[in-house]
């Protein structure tokens, strides 16, 4: 899955997001969702992404994820505690593989990836 939103305007990066088959939802600027029905809205539908970022060109990309979705996302604090954390998830669970990596602002990690059929959690937050 390449990630669009760095490579143009948020309705293209959501139309982007749509054509590789991501169901796709819009969120405001706290995060929350835009629409009444949260991810449950989630959809790969141009007409209706259109629709939303043209009443809200500036909104965030919101990304279903879990079991419909086949998108998986770990979070995890980058201190100590969150390392801790992924080591003992590993230690139980075996190390998860290589993924995409986002690194936001201060003390957070997010990976995401499409899991593989019959895997829960797929991708490892590694930071590199």
């Amino acid at each position: 899955m390449t990630m669009p939103e760095q490579q143009g305007g948020m309705l293209e990066a959501a139309l982007a997001y749509a054509r590789q088959g991501v169901v796709i939802f819009p969120c405001k600027p706290d995060k929350s969702p835009r629409t009444t029905n949260g991810f449950y809205a989630a959809t790969t539908t141009e007409d209706q992404i259109r629709r939303w970022w043209s009443a809200h060109p500036n909104d965030l990309i919101g990304l279903r994820t879990g079991e419909e979705s086949g998108i998986f996302v770990l979070d995890m604090d980058n201190g100590e505690v969150g390392r801790a954390s992924l080591e003992h998830l590993e230690a139980e669970h075996g190390r998860l593989p290589d993924t995409y990596t986002v690194e936001p602002p201060a003390t957070r990690r997010r990976a995401r990836d499409r899991a593989s059929t019959g895997t829960s959690a797929t991708r490892r937050a590694s930071g590199r």
